[in-house]
């Protein structure tokens, strides 16, 4: 009987995230359709989902050529009647469509039964120095998706660039990336249709210097609603682990006095322990020892997760890892009176803000609020828990090491008197 508050609290508590995840859902739009006249549904007589081919050139602006295959009455009637052509291009731009009203001198033409429909879209890419970077589809914080629609979608880049980063599910060849519908339907963020709603492309000429210039442009466009968005989800991990830094820098009421009670059983039995285990493994139980093989079995656990295909778990795993390692030097630094002891403090405060700044921006506010409640707090009062507890190891080990040297000390004063 015990465990039905438990059970309880668990329901609940997945029936709030049930209810906010429906929330979210909720209010997102319908996908936006790349190509507003791609698809079988769109332009009358339509019998294939047609190609869209965006050309950009050396001002960042860029030419769009929708090519769309009708049945041979269809193609007869546009023949005869522009005006039936240009009113179903008209009819078949969807509310929701990525381009919408950026789209200028829309023309529509029809040859060897294809719609052919072009028009120009201006400032689809940012130049910073000698880099670009296109990021006209890149929703960043607002709750868009993005829709192929159409059987394949191509961005042409000006000739003599090169693209120098890797858009999710596109594919690359001489300066021209292409989406192709169906071929990586997994993705979450795709909307099913495999254009993710936070493309963006990186471009430059040849160049180890315009390479780098690309990747500024791309951190100059982003960065400011990154970094809001890092503050803003940062906040629940930030205050957990800094309260356990605040606590690891307060016990023992100062910083070489003994531990004492449960801190000090605490510490004991982790010094024991690893003094066992650099014993079996042939090394001195040393704090840079002990902290690199702290490093090395985060990096191994996050590793194993990423090469299993658990890509955001091992993102917590390497962030809140790596914060959690870096208490057992702060608290031996600490023990020890060392003035640099805070940097391990600042270490550990900012290593989780690694994984939010990863994830940034985020779609909503809901989306930061779901993500701090449910999946920040629970990993960063793990790592403040375990992170403190490493603490009193790395103190109670300093001050074993303290204990040894001044009974040293004693023993060659007694031996020289």
């Amino acid at each position: 009987m015990r465990s039905l508050p438990r059970v309880a609290t668990v329901v609940v508590a997945l029936s709030v995230l049930c209810l906010a995840v429906v929330a979210l859902a909720a209010g997102a739009p319908p996908p936006s359709p790349i190509c507003e006249v791609c698809g079988t549904d769109t332009i009358n007589g339509a019998t294939e989902p047609g190609t869209l081919d965006i050309h950009v050139d050396e001002s960042g602006d860029s030419q769009w050529v929708a090519q769309v295959p009708v049945n041979e009455t269809a193609a007869a009637h546009y023949q005869n009647d522009e005006r039936a052509l240009a009113t179903t291009v008209n009819d078949s731009r969807n509310r929701y469509h990525a381009v919408g009203d950026d789209a200028q001198n829309v023309t529509a033409t029809i040859e060897d039964q294809t719609v052919h429909v072009e028009y120009t879209v201006p400032n689809v890419a940012t130049q910073v120095r000698d880099g670009w970077v296109l990021e006209y589809f890149y929703a960043g914080d607002s709750p868009v998706r993005y829709e192929l629609v159409a059987e394949r979608v191509s961005i042409h880049l000006p000739d003599g660039y090169a693209v120098t980063n890797r858009p999710a599910a596109g594919s690359i060849e001489d300066g021209t990336l292409t989406w192709v519908s169906g071929e990586s339907a997994d993705d979450e963020n795709a909307a099913g249709d495999d254009f993710h709603s936070r493309t963006y492309v990186t471009y430059a000429q040849s160049g180890l210097t315009n390479t780098a210039a690309s990747w500024i442009a791309a951190a100059v466009t982003f960065g400011p609603v990154v970094l809001e968005h890092t503050v803003l989800a940062g906040v629940v991990p930030v205050v957990m682990v800094g309260f356990a830094a605040v606590s690891t820098s307060t016990v023992g009421a100062g910083r070489s006095q003994e531990l004492t009670g449960r801190s000090r059983r605490v510490g004991a039995v982790g010094r024991t322990g690893c003094v066992a285990l650099c014993r079996r493994l042939g090394v001195h139980h040393s704090r840079r020892t002990l902290t690199l093989l702290g490093l090395a079995v985060v990096g191994v656990l996050a590793g194993a997760s990423w090469l299993l295909g658990f890509l955001f778990e091992a993102l917590l795993v390497g962030t809140f890892g790596l914060s959690v390692v870096l208490f057992l030097p702060f608290g031996h630094a600490l023990a020890r009176g060392e003035r640099s002891a805070w940097l391990y403090g600042v270490a550990c405060l900012l290593a989780p803000l690694g994984a939010v700044a990863a994830l940034a921006p985020f779609p909503s506010a809901g989306t930061i609020f779901v993500l701090s409640l449910f999946v920040f707090l629970p990993a960063a009062g793990g790592a403040a828990v375990l992170g403190y507890a490493l603490s009193l190891v790395g103190r109670e080990i300093a001050l074993d090491g303290n204990r040894k040297q001044r009974e040293k000390q004693q023993r060659q004063t007694s031996t020289n008197g």
